[in-house]
């Protein structure tokens, strides 16, 4: 094989699920695709996240087998505190929108909020820059406020998602409880996780994703 094959594949393999025994969980940080029976799934680990879930179904059975759903946050009660402080910021922002992202600190085992420099700032868009990743603190939750708008998630954003994070949007900050849109970010691929948050947010109890 083509020496530069096998770096991709060493480095981004696809594993066929065990049928008959459990499959082993992803122990370093990094991605690998499951070839599974219902269709391709992904499973992702980061020092603040372990995933494993499917993200594309397969037209016919496949003679594999089908892992167990995981989905582990490393971060607890301190990302409802940041979410708060966030909420705050958008707030005192309007009718602009604002931006902000929450780093996974990997010493002190716990979020920290990182204000960015923004470039543009208006009604209906916000652009920003990206905290740089060290060897000991990863930026893993991105922020964005919409204003008087719904929170939702744009073809800008998109573009933008393709990624490993979590990233939320907070809209129509003049109201008590603005709205909330929110989505984990697999490698490009989305999940909805707007519930999810919503529940932390407001009543600061977690939901099933």
């Amino acid at each position: 094989m083509n020496a530069l094959d096998t770096n991709l594949q060493t480095l981004c393999p696809s594993i066929m699920v065990p049928r008959f025994e459990p499959l082993p969980d992803l122990q370093v940080c990094g991605h690998r695709f499951l070839v599974c029976k219902d269709g391709l799934w992904l499973e992702a680990r980061r020092s603040w996240l372990h995933a494993r879930l499917p993200v594309a179904p397969s037209p016919i059975p496949l003679p594999y087998g089908t892992p167990a759903v995981a989905l582990e946050f490393s971060f607890g009660h301190d990302l409802v505190t940041l979410l708060r402080r966030f909420v705050g910021e958008a707030k005192a922002a309007f009718p602009l929108e604002h931006a902000a992202w929450l780093v996974w600190n990997d010493v002190d085992k716990r979020l920290e909020y990182e204000s960015v420099r923004i470039h543009e700032q208006r009604g209906d868009h916000v652009r920003y820059d990206r905290p740089r990743d060290t060897a000991g603190k990863h930026a893993c939750v991105d922020l964005h406020s919409h204003g008087i708008y719904d929170a939702g998630f744009s073809a800008v954003d998109d573009t933008d998602d393709d990624d490993t994070k979590l990233a939320i949007v907070v809209g129509n900050c003049d109201r008590a409880n603005p709205t909330i849109a929110a989505r984990l970010c697999l490698q490009g691929t989305h999940h909805d996780f707007s519930e999810w948050v919503e529940q932390l947010l407001y009543t600061g109890h977690q939901v099933v994703a």
